[in-house]
């Protein structure tokens, strides 16, 4: 039933609270040029995908830390200490399967301190194949390559869904008065879980055709922000990413408009469940609705 209330967040797994320390589990190497190297596996029978999120995240220069699907396939980092939020807090995307192996890399000298505090079990597809209920969205919802979508190019790319341990929501890239690029994000107040620091942003989710694709897209993420502003009233929330996105991520900081006559139509952009990124339109004038602009009849 929690996948048929639009006022929570969707759901794809489980979030199982646990204490790991680097000082006190796992295992210690050295190499034979000095530099020390600690792992840790997790296992958690039955995950889709697991992601991790840590309360305390202290690396020395030069640490590198990596996320390692238990066969090698596939590799999340380097991260280091520059991944932090202010609370000190971090957490890595998704990596397949049910088990995984934590690993840092440092030099002889400095001592990283790194505890993980939650390791997320997904229960749904939630990185490939049928991906988070992939191509379940309604018919009003078409791919952001879809014609019907043409002229909002700019708009598309600053959206991106986001995950908070076993939960998503979608929100947007915002710009300021200065127009100077500071990555500041916009979602909804009902989304907020209080830890930015463990939230992890996935850009260009999407398909590249107007077709829906069989098979879950590959697209950018980010690892952690920091909280900026928030307002139940008006249902939003502003947050600063940790780090710029890179130039190949191509993204665009969405403007705003302060007028105060309702517009004839409008747009809505987003990740409808955790779908691909989807683009759909509203052709009836928009009314007002105390903070809120009202959409639909």
């Amino acid at each position: 039933m929690r996948d048929l209330d639009s006022s929570l967040p969707f759901r794809f797994g489980a979030d199982l609270f646990v204490a790991r320390d680097a000082s006190t589990d796992g295992r210690w190497d050295v190499l034979p040029d000095g530099r020390r190297v600690w792992r840790l596996g997790i296992l958690s029978a039955g995950a889709t995908s697991l992601s991790f999120a840590f309360d305390r995240w202290v690396l020395p220069r030069g640490g590198e830390f990596f996320v390692n699907s238990a066969d090698g396939a596939e590799v999340l980092g380097a991260f280091t200490a520059a991944n932090a939020s202010e609370d000190g807090l971090f957490a890595t995307t998704l990596v397949l399967g049910d088990e995984a192996v934590l690993e840092y890399v440092g030099p002889a000298h400095g001592t990283p301190e790194f505890s993980l505090a939650r390791v997320t079990h997904a229960y749904r597809e939630a990185k490939a194949g049928a991906a988070v209920a992939l191509n379940h969205s309604g018919a009003c919802m078409n791919n952001v390559a879809c014609s019907l979508a043409a002229g909002w190019d700019e708009e598309i790319r600053s959206v991106a869904k986001y995950t908070m341990g076993g939960s998503l929501c979608t929100g947007a890239l915002i710009n300021n008065t200065a127009g100077d690029g500071t990555p500041y994000f916009l979602t909804a107040n009902h989304c907020y879980d209080g830890s930015p620091g463990w939230w992890v942003f996935w850009f260009n989710y999407e398909s590249d055709s107007c077709s829906n694709p069989s098979w879950s897209p590959a697209y950018d993420s980010i690892s952690g922000a920091s909280y900026r502003a928030n307002a139940s009233s008006s249902d939003f929330v502003l947050v600063e990413l940790n780090s710029d996105p890179p130039d190949g991520y191509d993204v665009f900081y969405a403007g705003w408009s302060r007028a105060s006559s309702p517009a004839d139509s409008a747009v809505g952009i987003h990740h409808p469940g955790g779908d691909l990124k989807k683009f759909s339109v509203e052709n009836s004038q928009i009314w007002t609705s105390g903070n809120y602009w009202g959409v639909g009849p």
